[in-house]
């Protein structure tokens, strides 16, 4: 049984008030006279008002207390659950890991909120899927026990993420009929108007690593800075004893400054500390320190890491929400390409060493090559030559062989196509002489162009190896051109070469968010796996391993490795930077589920059918009651 309408059982209270009047009511006396004219020489009695006496028991006493009780069964609207009754309900619970916070009470909180929906009909099918699509459905049955039993597996360790595609996937699973609740910690920005939200949260105090940044100095130091901490910065670097440890890590010295955040409206006390997994027993630790934020303040922890170590952790006192209060962080160790000229010394060759000099992670041999030089036996990673030389690798290849002469530069302006090395630069002042001719194959990619002819194109090879190999073909030579001039020019070599080291397989050092791509040569030749590589005793080292795929970083803090089949393509660290999801000021408890509960409930039972006969005696209580009051 249901009741429609639940407000109504507070007419229940008309209960007390009926007996409340009937304990004020006093019995009328009876004065006998002779004679009527007599009344008039009485002494009026004042008898103070109502006065609470006994309760005395009368009809209608009861026929008044029975139409109350009448009025609350009409007004509550009673339905009777059908017998073959049954409903579906698809339970979408938000995989953010600002969920995790909330995660000890989930079982019981969800408990109490699904329970009046189990009610609703005789047989209920429960559907527990995660917001995020990705991952496998939780629960699928008839049982809520079972449903809560399977929160145990739920592990909410997403970023920021839009649900809409799981609410549409729910949707789907259960039919127009059915219903789809989604569980959260707070409001979300928007929501389908068919889905019902629950929300758990509470807000509550948080303050947390929020992001890193990493610099590497030419120059290697093997002098350590001591702690220290201010207002705006500290160092969280301390003096260790370096003992029995590797070579020095090659790169020069290498920094660090964290973003220590406190998006709560109150200040907020903890202590930090830094941890050197790496380094001998016994000198770890560093002595901890105390850090005081303002309300919604943000602070920097710098350091660098010092001689031998490419491992460093920060640490805050653990809280509500831990994932922030551990930061690890690797020494970085970029993929280099390496660049060979094949031109003659002159203006051309020049002007490449010149530009290519000024890119990053790229380096370029001492010694000058010519047209005439051999390759050597294991060739670079880039090749500068002329159009027309064979390449075994990717290349920038540019041609002389312009229509006209090659110092005459064409009026006609530089269009250039909407590709990402090309993007959102100028090109209106880049003076070319008239390109040359570059038959374009159907799978080459235009870049730039002047008039109908295509000016530069990035071109697809396959060497004899079966190794595929980029090309950028410029239709000039940028020596006769403001190409040295000119920074689109600059961007669009950097673009290329950045491209392609990104698609290097070689080793390599970084620091990454957590879930965040790895940006990992593609295809993989071997299947690829990912190890956790932390020595610390902090919970940070508790990582599966190994964990197949390795297309994004791990979804907890740690230090970890990737594997490509036997070759080790990268040593890396995750951490925990989403600062809109370790805000929990706006968390809040709410059901807005009322009204969707009510129409579900209409739908799965019937109206009991004896309401006509509760109201005609409900008339006849009252009838019958005026009749008897004296």
């Amino acid at each position: 049984m249901h009741f429609s309408n639940p407000s109504a059982l507070y007419t229940l209270l008309a209960l007390p008030v009926i007996l409340l009047i009937h304990f004020l009511q006093e019995r009328s006396r009876r004065v006998r006279v002779s004679t009527l004219f007599l009344l008039e020489h009485a002494a009026p009695i004042s008898v103070g008002g109502a006065r609470i006496e006994r309760l005395r028991n009368s009809l209608p006493l009861w026929l008044q207390l029975l139409a109350a009780l009448i009025v609350t069964w009409l007004l509550a609207e009673p339905r009777w659950t059908r017998q073959d009754s049954r409903q579906s309900i698809a339970v979408v619970l938000d995989a953010s890991v600002s969920m995790s916070a909330f995660q000890e009470n989930l079982e019981t909180t969800l408990s109490k909120a699904l329970a009046p929906w189990s009610r609703a009909a005789t047989t209920t099918d429960w559907l527990l899927i995660p917001s995020d699509t990705r991952l496998p459905t939780l629960y699928k049955g008839t049982d809520l026990t079972a449903l809560l039993n399977a929160l145990k597996a739920f592990s909410p360790t997403q970023g920021t993420h839009d649900s809409t595609n799981a609410l549409l996937l729910a949707r789907s699973l259960v039919k127009a009929t059915g219903t789809v609740l989604f569980i959260t910690d707070h409001r979300p920005t928007s929501l389908p108007s068919d889905t019902g939200l629950i929300a758990l949260g509470t807000p509550f105090p948080n303050i947390g690593f929020a992001g890193l940044t990493t610099t590497t100095t030419a120059t290697t130091t093997t002098t350590s800075s001591s702690s220290s901490s201010s207002s705006s910065s500290s160092s969280s670097s301390s003096s260790l004893p370096i003992s029995n440890l590797p070579s020095p890590i090659s790169g020069g010295e290498a920094a660090y400054s964290v973003l220590v955040r406190n998006p709560s409206p109150e200040p907020q006390t903890r202590e930090w500390w830094t941890e050197l997994p790496q380094a001998p027993p016994g000198s770890q630790l560093t002595a901890k320190q105390s850090l005081t934020l303002a309300p919604g303040q943000s602070l920097t922890l710098s350091g660098t890491f010092p001689p031998n170590l490419d491992q460093v952790i920060l640490n805050l006192t653990p809280d509500r929400f831990p994932l922030d209060d551990t930061f690890p962080i690797r020494r970085p160790q970029p993929r280099r390409l390496t660049a060979e000229i094949h031109l003659p010394p002159g203006p051309t060759h020049q002007l490449f060493t010149t530009l290519l000099s000024a890119l990053e992670n790229l380096d370029l041999p001492s010694q000058l090559t010519t047209n005439n030089s051999p390759l050597t036996p294991a060739p670079p990673d880039l090749l500068i030559t002329e159009l027309g030389e064979s390449v075994p690798t990717h290349a920038i290849q540019f041609t002389s062989a312009g229509t006209g002469s090659t110092t005459a530069l064409d009026p006609d302006p530089v269009v250039a196509d909407n590709h990402p090395f090309t993007r959102d630069l100028d090109w209106a002042s880049l003076l070319t002489p008239t390109p040359a001719d570059l038959t374009l194959a159907d799978t080459d990619q235009p870049l730039l162009w002047k008039g109908p002819k295509p000016l530069a194109l990035l071109r697809q090879d396959t060497q004899d190896d079966g190794t595929r190999t980029q090309r950028l073909l410029l239709a000039w030579n940028p020596a006769d051109s403001s190409a040295a001039r000119n920074p689109a020019v600059l961007v669009l070599l950097h673009r290329f070469t950045e491209h392609l080291r990104q698609q290097k397989r070689a080793f390599h050092a970084d620091n990454f968010e957590t879930h965040q791509p790895l940006n990992l040569p593609s295809p993989p030749k071997f299947p690829r796996t990912l190890t956790s590589s932390s020595s610390s005793s902090s919970p940070i080292s508790h990582l599966p391993s190994p964990i197949s795929g390795g297309a994004a970083a791990p979804p907890l803090p740690t230090f970890f490795d990737l594997h490509e089949g036997d070759t080790h393509l990268l040593s890396a660290a995750a951490h925990f930077g989403d600062t809109r999801e370790s805000d929990f000021t706006k968390s809040e408890t709410l059901d807005e589920t009322t009204a969707l509960r009510r129409q579900t409930t209409l739908k799965q039972t019937e109206a009991d059918p004896l309401t006509p006969l509760y109201l005609l005696a409900l008339i006849s209580l009252l009838l019958l009651s005026w009749t008897r009051t004296p």
